[in-house]
């Protein structure tokens, strides 16, 4: 979702509040109650700007105009005001027909569009102030706003009161829908004779209609209705859609959120619902949790116009008094799944999936669960939002780790009940496939079916698989024996093998951790002190290893280069192993360890684009290790000491690692940052956060008040240690993340990416699953403040000049001015002529561009100086220099 509650202001208002809008310029909410006052409150704080009395009644319309830095309101007296930005009155019309029903504004073109409760339409155009005389003070006082020159009334437009007036965002359009029913369309409102070729939609709703808002991403409108239905249709009042939710009986409230792609419509009654158009589908039960609807009830809801990214909402209370807005924030969680399991969710698994496919996780629980999720609604490749559509069962405890093999096309997990499973993925492709679970046996010379979880794993030794045969056998619930060639492909593997989940038993307590390290090779660990190697294709162990790090529990298994045929075991213990198996997988040999952590590595993972192993340990620092030397190439300083990383996952189209900590946060690093090498390119979040002091991370923290209000602050980081020393051991660098994502309430056990949906998947011990964008999401960049438009009517500022010619004003060269110009600055007595002045201007010039290049000079530098390795480039640098000035000088 992305839209958090960021303010909360209470009793706003003596009276119930009708209307609300929204200043991003000065983050200021301006709103009108039904006694006609009008209240402008800071946004960040709450407090109170100003207060006027606007109207003799009902606050019935309220706008901000950006571009004129001026609020327009209408009430039921029949008048229009327009406000200044300091809350001086402007200007005021009296319409004399009746009270005003709604305003619009035209951003490009300043028009005003003011529809009356009689149905009639007048536009006007908010006309800038003309520059007044020197010394007519009190002439100036009074034109403190742009005034309103009329351009155009219609009175036939509608039968009905026109509930809402909407521009184009070429501004050459309006769009105006009433209670009769009806949308009209004018083509040409700027043209002398608006009303030419108007185009009327007649019986857009089964009611009146009372919402019209535009679609500015694709161009469509969007209506609500007294008939219950949130609307979509064309520019030229074509239908494209229609929405409803059983809850909602009329709507009082309906509009395009572009923050999160969706449609929001309030019902009369107080009822929010979220329509996702890709699928269609309700979604706001995936957005309860983030935008907190439950806590927050609304009985008046508004986008600004100017800030996409900011609604405002009208508290429901007794009186109504209470104003509460959502902001949109990228680094917030995008869906909240609640009550995912009902217990830890320990990890999460992206299965592969062909183009055009639905995309798929898979997520193992305490609670003995395996959930399958897929893109929920109709066009499932598309839709933004997951559900679940198939539950595996089978073992008989906490499920406690999990992967996906690729060779076989399994998802393999592994349980507190000491097994492991395979659960095979029925709509695959497989065929032949039965709903049979199935235990692991081992073949003897004559074929018959042995339990493999006797002697030979009792003692852990090796599994002697001496059948020439090559063939292994599998006896099914129903007590038919399947076999197979082990030398089969994985396709006949899968087809001679009929069943959802198999079984491998052999460890003497919890499975910790599982990876396919080869072709048909799995690698599982448990609290037995047994590292455990098992050949896919015959469904058994082939090896052990007792006490693969000296008695300290495993918990970490990855799977490293598959053309070295790697792996990588951590434990609780501050070493990391790497090992290799044959092809058979029938023998381990550790080629060598990571060491350098003082502290126990919490997390592992290998990087394939750049050939690395990257670690995270309790010592708050991430390392990363060269492949072929196993060697520390940068250790970096994970924020403070008082935190550590939990899980971790690499990014491979971002070429990111993600990294959630002890703090419930997750962080997302690049890595060639990491690593400690300047990539062109790089991503311009991260190359703002080199200006940080001392490459320190600087958070944006939010913390919730009593009233349950987000309150924003910046948390300044502690000051690096001296000596480049982090939790006794020796850093490069302090880690600096592109972003930061908060919302987890208790600690993180796994992230994914979802590449088709450009998404991390993070889950824990809160029991749900959270989704986050991406920094390659384009809805990162989806509901930011617009430019400030300062434009005329003809796209000409108010001195004639262009907003090109502003931002590259015309320069005369130096080299064509007067040949005898003083280079000297002028006296300081103030007795110089225009003609002097003019002349001296090249000199002006060349001292500011002086001033400018020092400036840069001296930033660059202080970037350099930031980082370790800027340091003692610029020692070297210096030292150079030195020797260079002192050659120099013995040789003159």
């Amino acid at each position: 979702m992305s839209l958090e509650v960021f303010q909360r202001i209470h009793h706003a208002h003596d009276a119930p509040i009708t209307r609300v809008t929204y200043d991003a310029h000065e983050n200021t909410i301006s709103s009108g109650d039904e006694r006609g006052v009008v209240k402008t409150h800071h946004a960040r704080n709450g407090e109170l700007a100003h207060a006027v009395d606007a109207h003799r009644g009902h606050v019935t319309a309220l706008c901000w105009c950006e571009s004129r830095r001026c609020l327009v309101s209408g009430g039921v007296d029949g008048t229009v005001a327009v406000w200044s930005d300091r809350g001086k009155l402007a200007q005021r019309v009296d319409l004399r027909r009746g009270p005003i029903a709604s305003i619009g504004f035209g951003e490009r073109r300043a028009f005003v569009a003011v529809g009356g409760l009689d149905g009639a339409l007048h536009l006007y155009v908010l006309a800038r102030e003309p520059k007044e005389p020197a010394g007519a003070e009190e002439a100036a006082t009074k034109r403190a706003a742009p005034a309103l020159a009329k351009v155009a009334s219609i009175v036939d437009v509608h039968a009905d009161a026109i509930s809402a007036c909407v521009f184009s965002r070429d501004c050459n359009k309006l769009f105006t829908a009433s209670h009769d029913r009806s949308i009209a369309v004018f083509p040409r409102v700027s043209s002398a004779d608006p009303r030419r070729d108007v185009a009327r939609r007649l019986n857009a709703h089964d009611a009146a209609i009372t919402q019209l808002d535009l679609d500015a991403e694709n161009n469509w409108l969007v209506t609500g209705g007294m008939d219950g239905a949130t609307k979509v249709f064309t520019t030229e009042g074509k239908p494209l859609a229609s929405y409803r939710d059983d809850a909602i009986d009329h709507v009082v409230a309906s509009f395009y959120q572009p923050a999160s792609a969706t449609y929001w419509s309030l019902g009369g009654g107080g009822e929010l619902a979220v329509f996702d158009p890709k699928t269609p589908m309700n979604v706001t039960e995936l957005l309860r949790r983030t935008s907190r609807f439950a806590e927050f009830p609304v009985v008046g809801l508004t986008q600004s116009p100017d800030h996409p990214g900011v609604v405002l909402g009208v508290m429901r209370s007794r009186a109504k008094h209470d104003l509460v807005a959502w902001r949109y924030n990228p680094s917030a969680a995008f869906r909240v799944y609640g009550d995912a399991h009902d217990d830890w969710i320990e990890r999460l698994v992206v299965v592969p999936s062909k183009p055009g496919e639905p995309e798929e996780i898979c997520s193992a629980s305490c609670d003995g669960g395996v959930k399958r999720w897929r893109s929920a609604g109709g066009d499932a490749t598309s839709t933004d939002a997951m559900s679940v559509f198939e539950e595996l069962r089978g073992h008989r405890g906490a499920v406690l780790c999990a992967t996906y093999c690729d060779s076989l096309g399994v998802l393999v997990t592994g349980g507190e009940d000491g097994t492991v499973r395979l659960f095979e993925i029925r709509d695959r492709g497989l065929e032949g496939e039965v709903a049979h679970s199935h235990v692991a046996r081992g073949v003897d010379g004559d074929g018959d079916a042995e339990d493999l979880s006797g002697s030979d794993r009792e003692y852990g030794g090796d599994v002697d698989s001496e059948d020439e045969t090559s063939t292994a056998a599998a006896a099914t619930s129903a007590g038919v024996v399947a076999k197979w060639d082990a030398r089969s492909t994985a396709s006949e593997a899968k087809r001679n093998f009929d069943g959802d989940w198999n079984e491998l038993r052999g460890h003497r307590g919890k499975v910790t951790a599982v990876c396919e390290a080869a072709e048909f090779v799995l690698v599982t660990a448990g609290d037995d002190g047994t590292l455990r190697t098992w050949d896919l294709r015959r469904r058994r162990e082939v090896h052990c290893v007792e006490d693969p790090h000296g008695g300290a529990e495993v918990h970490a298994v990855v799977a490293g280069a598959r053309e070295r045929a790697e792996f990588a075991t951590a434990a609780a213990d501050a070493v990391v192993k790497i090992w290799h198996v044959d092809d058979e997988g029938r023998r381990e040999m550790m080629k060598g360890e990571l060491v350098g952590h003082t502290d126990h590595v919490t997390a592992l993972e290998w990087c394939e684009w750049r050939a690395l192993w990257i670690t995270a340990s309790d010592d708050h620092t991430i390392r990363l290790w060269r492949a072929d030397t196993r060697a520390s190439i940068r250790c970096v300083s994970v924020r403070t000491e008082g935190e550590g990383v939990t899980t971790m996952t690499l990014d491979p189209v971002c070429e990111c690692l993600v990294a959630a900590g002890r703090d419930m946060k997750i962080r997302v690093f690049d890595v060639d940052r990491l690593e400690g090498v300047a990539r062109e390119g790089a991503d311009a979040a991260a190359a703002d956060a080199d200006a940080d002091a001392d490459g320190a991370e600087v958070d944006v923290v939010m913390e919730t008040t009593q009233d349950g209000v987000v309150k924003v602050s910046i948390d300044d980081p502690k000051a690096p240690h001296p000596d480049d020393v982090f939790g006794g051991a020796a850093v490069d660098a302090n880690a600096v993340p592109r972003v930061v994502y908060a919302g987890h309430v208790d600690q993180i056990k796994s992230i994914v990416r979802v590449n088709g949906k450009s998404q991390y998947a993070s889950a824990g011990c809160d029991k749900t699953i959270r989704a986050w964008l991406a920094p390659d999401h384009p809805g990162r960049r989806a509901g930011k403040r617009k430019v400030k438009k300062t434009a005329d009517d003809d796209g000409l500022a108010g001195d004639g000049a262009s907003a090109f010619e502003r931002e590259n004003p015309l320069r005369r060269p130096a080299m064509l001015g007067p040949r005898d110009v003083d280079p000297a600055p002028p006296d300081a007595d103030g007795s110089e002529t225009p003609r002097e002045r003019r002349r001296r201007t090249p000199w002006v010039e060349m001292q500011k561009e002086r001033a400018r290049e020092e400036k840069a000079h001296a930033d660059a530098l202080a970037r350099v100086m930031m980082s370790s390795l800027g340091r003692k480039l610029h020692a070297i640098e210096a030292e150079f220099a030195a020797e260079y000035r002192e050659k120099a000088k013995a040789n003159t």
